[in-house]
C-alpha cells in the first residue's frame, strides 16, 4: 500500500505548543496504534526546525520536504508546492492539517478545518485573509473535510460553499494528563508564584478576538465583591504590549500575573486551584483550553458565542455576549458557595471525559476508510 501522508508542520516551530500541535500529536499517536501504523508518513518543512524527541517517534518523515518560504508567502505557495510534492510521492491519501491543500492531487484529499476566523473577522486579520483566500476557495475540492465543531461546519457551509455531505464533524479530545491534582500537590507546585489571593485564570494568546478588555471587566466586577487576582497563561507575542496596557488602564496593576508559556504540571496546578477559568473569546473553532480546564477540576465561564456553548454547556457558566457583570455575578456565586463550586467541578469532569482522543482517532480512521 502507498503511504498515507500527513502534513507534519504543526509539530515544527511554535505551532507544536498550540492547539493544532496537540491535535496533530494526538492524531498521530492514535494512528500509530491502528491498523494504519506502518503506512503513516509525515511531510515536513525544509527549514521549520527539528521535531522534538517524542514527536519524532510518532511517524517517520518522507525523504522529500516542503520548501520553507517567508511566513506570509507560505500559505499562498502551499497549494502549488503540495501539488508538486504529492505528484512525486503519489500517496494512497493525503491529510492536510492546516490549509495546505493541493490545487490537484493524484489521491483523495482530507482537510481538517479548525475555524474560518480570518474570513469572519477580516478587519482583525486582513493579511491572513489575503494569504488564505485561495485555500478557502480550494476547500470545495477536498474529498472530505473534518470540522472540529458544529459551529465550524456551519461556517464551512455558509462561507466556503462546501457540500454538507463532505463535512465530518469530529470533536477534539482531552488528554488524561488533565485531571484534578490533590490540594497539597497543587499548592506545592504553585508556591514559587506566591499567589496569595484567590485568582481567576485565563489561558491563551490575547489577540483581538480573545478580548482582554472583557477579561479585565469581568475581573474588576468580581473584585468589587471579592479580593482576587488575575492570572494569564500563554505567550502573548506581538500582543504583549496591548495586553499590558489594557491591564494597566483597567487598574489591575499589582493584581495581574502574566506567566507566559508554562509546563503542563504548572498548568494543571493552576487549573486545580483557580476560582474560575474565564474564557472571554469572541470566536473559537472549538476551545480546547475550556475542555482541559473542566477535566482538571476547574469551573469555567464563557460567553454564548461560536463553539463555546457546544463544548462547555451544560456544565459551565455561559453568559450572554458582552454581559460581563452577569458573568461576574455567577462567578461570585461559585466563590461564595463551596457546595455549588464542588457541583460544578464534578459535573465538569464528567462532561470532559466524554471527549476522548480515542474517539477522535476512530472517527478520523472511518473517514480514511471511506476514501481509500
Amino acid at each position: 500500500m502507498q503511504p498515507i501522508v500527513l502534513d507534519g508542520r504543526p509539530l515544527q516551530g511554535g505551532s507544536r505548543y498550540r492547539g493544532i500541535g496537540t491535535y496533530a500529536r494526538e492524531l498521530l499517536r492514535g494512528l500509530g496504534e491502528s491498523t494504519y501504523r506502518d503506512d503513516i508518513r509525515l511531510l515536513l518543512g525544509a527549514r521549520n526546525g527539528d521535531l522534538e524527541e517524542g514527536d519524532a517517534a510518532l511517524a517517520p518523515p518522507l525523504d522529500v520536504h516542503i520548501p520553507t518560504m517567508k511566513a506570509r508567502l507560505q500559505p499562498v505557495a502551499d497549494p502549488f508546492l503540495m501539488t508538486r510534492l504529492l505528484g512525486k510521492v503519489r500517496p494512497a491519501l493525503y491529510h492536510s492539517l492546516e490549509y495546505a491543500q493541493p490545487v490537484s492531487a493524484p489521491c483523495p484529499v482530507i482537510v481538517t478545518v479548525y475555524d474560518l476566523i480570518p474570513f469572519l473577522y477580516p478587519a482583525w486579520y486582513p493579511w491572513l485573509r489575503r494569504e488564505r483566500l485561495l485555500a478557502l476557495q480550494l476547500l470545495k475540492r477536498a474529498d472530505a473535510l473534518i470540522s472540529i465543531s458544529e459551529a465550524t461546519a456551519a461556517d464551512l457551509r455558509k462561507h466556503a460553499g462546501v457540500d454538507p455531505g463532505r463535512i465530518h464533524v469530529i470533536p477534539l479530545g482531552v488528554s488524561p494528563r488533565f485531571h484534578p491534582l490533590p490540594e497539597a500537590e497543587a499548592e506545592r507546585i504553585l508556591a514559587p508564584l506566591h499567589l496569595d489571593r484567590p485568582y481567576l485564570l485565563a489561558v491563551g494568546t490575547f489577540d483581538p478576538r480573545k478580548r482582554i478588555d472583557l477579561l479585565c471587566q469581568v475581573t474588576n466586577a468580581v473584585r468589587e465583591e471579592y479580593d482576587c487576582d488575575l492570572v494569564i497563561v500563554g505567550q502573548q507575542g506581538n500582543f504583549h504590549r496591548r495586553v499590558v496596557e489594557t491591564i494597566h488602564h483597567a487598574g489591575l496593576d499589582g493584581h495581574a500575573h502574566l506567566l507566559g508559556h508554562v509546563s503542563d504540571e504548572l498548568l494543571r496546578a493552576l487549573y486545580s486551584r483557580t476560582a474560575c477559568v474565564v474564557f472571554p473569546s469572541e470566536y473559537e473553532g472549538f476551545g480546547l483550553p475550556v475542555l482541559e480546564a473542566l477535566a482538571s477540576g476547574s469551573p469555567v465561564a464563557v460567553f454564548a458565542t461560536s463553539s463555546l456553548p457546544e463544548v462547555a454547556a451544560p456544565v459551565a457558566i455561559v453568559a450572554s455576549q458582552y454581559d460581563t457583570r452577569g458573568m461576574a455575578r455567577e462567578i461570585l456565586q461559585l466563590m461564595e458557595s463551596p457546595a455549588l463550586r464542588a457541583s460544578h467541578v464534578v459535573e465538569g469532569i464528567t462532561h470532559a471525559r466524554t471527549f476522548t482522543w480515542e474517539r477522535t482517532v476512530e472517527q478520523t480512521i472511518a473517514v480514511y476508510r471511506s476514501l481509500i
